[in-house]
């Protein structure tokens, strides 16, 4: 399994959620109580290169996704002829 394939099972489950849910609360009682990121800078930064993490990641694991399907369809298009060349050879 690849990498993008594991991110996107990661990604796309109610843990990674609950992680990013968490981490956006704890962020937001760090800045009411300490100030820390006053103008919400660094919080944006760090969702901002996730997500363009993310995409990259995503579009990977979709391209390798097509590929399987390509080539599950290449067999099956395969089996297809086979049996239409069987079939026409009985009829014969």
């Amino acid at each position: 399994m690849s990498l993008a394939e594991r991110y996107r099972r990661i990604r796309g489950g109610w843990q990674f959620l609950a992680g990013l849910a968490t981490f956006i609360v704890v962020w937001a009682v760090l800045h009411a109580i300490e100030g820390l990121d006053r103008d919400w800078t660094i919080l944006n930064l760090i969702l901002s290169m996730e997500a363009s993490v993310s995409v990259a990641l995503l579009i990977a694991s979709q391209a390798d996704n097509d590929a399987n399907t390509l080539a599950i369809l290449r067999h099956i298009e395969k089996l297809i002829e086979e049996k239409t060349d069987a079939i026409r050879r009985q009829t014969q």
